[in-house]
C-alpha cells in the first residue's frame, strides 16, 4: 500500500523524503502518490520533511510532482518557515525562486525575514530585502521584535 501511514502517521514518501532515497521519492511520485499527504502527529507532509532534513534535489522533484508550497503546518508554519528555522539556506532559497509566499506569518507571527536574521541566513536575508514589502522590513513579531532585533 503505497498510501499507508505507520504508527506515527509517517507515509512511505514522508519516510523516502526523510532518508533521502531520491529513487524511492521517484518512484512513489510516478505511482501517483499523495505528495501533499500529511502525518498524523505533526500535520507535517513530505516537503516540509525535506525543507527540514532533504535536499535541494529532494525538494525540486516534490515540487515538480506539484507539492503545495504554501501549505501550512498546524502552527501555521510554511514549508519556507521549516526551512528556515532548520537553517537550510539552499533550500530556502530555492523556495524563493519557486514563488513561496514572503509575506505570510510563521508561528510567533515571525515573518520570513524575522526567521532570517535570527537564523543567521544572510543570502536569504538580503533575497528577502529585494522582495519584501518596505512595511515588513519594520513588522513586529509577538514579541515585538522586527527582524532588525534579530539581526
Amino acid at each position: 500500500e503505497l498510501e499507508a501511514q505507520s504508527e506515527n502517521g509517517g507515509t512511505p514518501l514522508i519516510w523516502a523524503v526523510c532518508k533521502a532515497r531520491n529513487e524511492v521519492v521517484k518512484f512513489l511520485l510516478g505511482k501517483g502518490v499523495d505528495v501533499d499527504k500529511r502525518d498524523d502527529t505533526q500535520g507535517w507532509t513530505s516537503l516540509h520533511e525535506a525543507c527540514a532534513t532533504g535536499t535541494s534535489r529532494v525538494v525540486t522533484q516534490l515540487l515538480d510532482a506539484g507539492a503545495d508550497i504554501e501549505r501550512p503546518l498546524p502552527s501555521g508554519d510554511t514549508p519556507l518557515h521549516v526551512a528556515l528555522t532548520t537553517e537550510n539556506e539552499e533550500i530556502a532559497l530555492l523556495l524563493l525562486e519557486r514563488g513561496a509566499n514572503v509575506s505570510t506569518r510563521a508561528s510567533k507571527n515571525r515573518t520570513s525575514l524575522h526567521l532570517a536574521a535570527y537564523h543567521s541566513l544572510p543570502r536569504v536575508a538580503e533575497k528577502l530585502l529585494r522582495l519584501v514589502e518596505p512595511a515588513t522590513i519594520h513588522a513586529a513579531d509577538e514579541e515585538i521584535r522586527t527582524p532588525l532585533c534579530y539581526a
